[in-house]
């Protein structure tokens, strides 16, 4: 019980400071159902070894649904159109098989460092940009130049897959990617923020599928409310926490100087990779 009740608490949260901070949910759940699952069970368990696995699988989950939520509102709205987004979703959708994949060749320490790594860097950026985030803050507090130059379509389609690929094997939305590729091609700002959403709905899922797919017969030895890797209890419970979280936070979205946003972001990534490390 104490279990679910943390989940649940922390998934309002995590869904508030994705209208409050401009964040996604990776950075709140993988850290979340680790830690969780690692104090629930016993070291010598199944559960407590794949513990990082499950964690990245149902982060990925949550995030296909939520982010699936929002590119709904922003189809109804027509800020963005199917037709503009299904080239990039594909290679999202591409990567993110690849990067699940990959996932599924990682040891636990190797997933759990490559986490580590990626929270890492997105804080050095962060901190490396902070006055400039400060003063034109945007999702994922990560910003491309004032007049960005669009990429060849080669390096463009790259980076997009392995934006895609670093979603699934992170269990992210990897928004800090895909955020500013979008706005190099010169997409308004609501534009740009519906289409990296699509892009992280994607890939999630597709990293979904494979996580259910590839790992159905060791999802059958961790647990009875599992799908592959997919805790499909704690996926269920943290997507309507996330979503309730986002329904309440919307209307103070604006509330928050851009200064006390950009260092409270950068706080919950300082937390987030103090508790994967200790």
């Amino acid at each position: 019980m104490n279990h679910y009740l943390t989940l649940a608490a922390f998934g309002l949260l995590a869904g508030a400071a994705i209208p409050l901070l401009r964040t996604g949910s990776g950075a709140v759940a993988v850290p979340l159902l680790y830690c969780s699952l690692t104090a629930q069970y016993p070291p010598d368990s199944a559960m407590h070894r794949l513990a990082m696995h499950v964690a990245v699988a149902t982060s990925a989950c949550v995030l296909a649904a939520t982010a699936g939520v929002s590119c709904r509102d922003a189809l109804r709205a027509r800020i963005v159109s199917l037709r503009q987004a299904w080239p990039s979703c594909a290679c999202a959708a591409t990567g993110a098989l690849a990067g699940a994949m990959a996932a599924l060749g990682c040891s636990p320490f190797r997933l759990r460092l490559l986490y580590v790594l990626y929270l890492a860097a997105l804080i050095t950026l962060c901190a490396l940009r902070f006055d400039r985030l400060a003063q034109a803050s945007a999702a994922h507090a990560i910003l491309p130049p004032r007049r960005p130059r669009r990429l060849p379509a080669p390096l463009d389609a790259f980076a997009v897959l392995a934006a895609g690929s670093l979603a699934a094997g992170a269990g992210v939305g990897g928004g800090a990617m895909t955020l500013p590729l979008m706005q190099r091609r010169e997409r308004s700002p609501q534009c740009a923020q519906a289409l990296a959403r699509m892009l992280a709905a994607t890939a999630g899922l597709a990293a979904s599928v494979v996580y259910v797919a590839a790992a159905w017969k060791q999802g059958r030895q961790l647990g009875q409310w599992q799908a592959g890797y997919i805790d499909v209890s704690a996926a269920a419970l943290l997507t309507a926490a996330v979503l309730l979280g986002m329904r309440l936070a919307q209307p103070f979205s604006d509330a928050l100087p851009e200064k006390l946003r950009v260092g409270a972001y950068m706080g919950l990534l300082l937390a987030a990779l103090f508790k994967m490390t200790v």
